[in-house]
């Protein structure tokens, strides 16, 4: 036999050698691929994928020290950002109007320059038009001082925030005139706070939503893919003037017995200004009840929404450089039903209530103290 045949030979070895392995394989996945869930996988891949889950373990974990780091990153760098917030907010009140130099803003201006051009032949705005503009302009009466209601259009064009606002909400909010996040160590923090102007529904110059955290996985559930667990969240009172408080309405109640007449009562109603609540929760977390934990997730996502994205560029939500997919035709309080339920809790308007969710005070004491406080 020559070297030649021997080589053939041993080659058809090999190639059958792997195509038993590739089979055996193949059969394999077949196996798998017939299975409808995990629990029908084989012990053997079963043992496979908990060391993964392992793995998976160990990397949040990581995860959890990175947003730590992250947040002492975040609070050494909020001092560099402060004097900037603290100039936009003094322009959005008109405590300070930006000269010349501070309105020129290149990448604003390349689109104004291409929308000109579209309107001229030469490509630039004729003599005849320049003078009638800068004449129309002296003609107008002097503007008021500042951005009058910012803060609730940008609010209007956020997907996430402005499924909270109801239309009773918005004459509340054009009051708003800042909003800030305020991060603290030790324990670790994050603090709302909302500025209001002068206005006729309660007497609160600030309102306030505090979240404790804790940078570790949730024991009751490691597999949310949450960084850290929110340990308390605290809310504010506020003190509404009588008759001004957004957050209840006032129902007709029909008794059965025709001798007597029909009467009202106070119940609550979806509201923004329900995120200032402080929710009632359990001692024990597997007590807490399906409608609790889905307006506490609700909230979470809320308050991420406000200082991940929202309060570092609102103006880029009022322009519309961010913009959501809200259409701006369509006022906040016309979205469905269905959407508000999600956002909110889908049981909070069908019970009529909400105070087994929030801490909440009878309306007779709301009002004296209200009445207390504005005297």
């Amino acid at each position: 036999m020559s070297s030649t045949d021997m080589e053939v030979i041993v080659n058809n070895q090999k190639i059958g050698s792997k195509t038993e392995k590739m089979s055996s394989t193949h059969s394999e996945w077949i196996d798998v691929q017939s299975l409808l869930s995990f629990d029908e996988f084989p012990d053997h891949l079963k043992r496979r994928i908990r060391a993964l889950k392992k793995l998976q373990f160990e990397k949040l974990e990581i995860d959890c020290e990175l947003a730590k780091d992250v947040f002492d990153l975040e609070i050494k760098y909020a001092q560099r950002y402060a004097p900037i917030l603290e100039k936009r907010r003094d322009i959005i009140d008109g405590k300070l109007e930006p000269n010349d130099n501070e309105c020129v803003f290149t990448l604003d201006e390349d689109s104004e320059d291409s929308e000109d051009s579209e309107d001229s032949e030469d490509g630039h705005l004729s003599h005849e038009v320049k003078p009638k503009l800068s004449q129309r302009e002296q003609n107008e009466t002097k503007p008021s001082a500042g951005i009058p209601g910012f803060w609730l259009l940008a609010m209007r064009n956020n997907q996430q925030i402005s499924s909270w606002i109801e239309e009773h909400d918005e004459p509340v909010l054009v009051h708003l005139m800042d909003i800030k996040v305020m991060r603290t160590n030790n324990p670790s923090k994050l603090t709302f706070e909302f500025f209001f102007g002068p206005n006729d529904y309660f007497t609160n110059k600030v309102l306030t939503k505090e979240y404790e955290l804790d940078f570790r996985l949730d024991p009751e559930n490691p597999w949310s893919l949450q960084e850290f667990l929110v340990l308390n969240r605290n809310g504010c009172q506020i003190n509404w003037k009588k008759g001004k408080n957004v957050t209840q309405e006032i129902q007709k109640v029909k008794h059965s017995n025709r001798n007597h007449s029909s009467g009202t009562k106070v119940v609550d109603r979806i509201s923004f200004f329900n995120f200032f609540k402080t929710p009632k929760l359990p001692t024990k977390v597997k007590n807490i009840d399906e409608e609790t934990q889905e307006f506490l997730s609700e909230d979470w996502i809320l308050a991420q929404e406000f200082f991940k994205a929202f309060i570092p560029n609102a103006v880029l939500y009022l322009t519309g450089d961010l913009y959501d997919d809200v259409d701006s035709s369509q006022s906040s309080s016309s979205h469905s039903e269905e959407e508000k339920s999600n956002s909110q809790g889908s049981d909070f308007e069908e019970s009529g209530s909400q105070e087994s969710v929030f801490e909440t005070e009878s309306d007779s004491e709301s009002d004296s103290q209200t009445e207390s406080n504005s005297e």
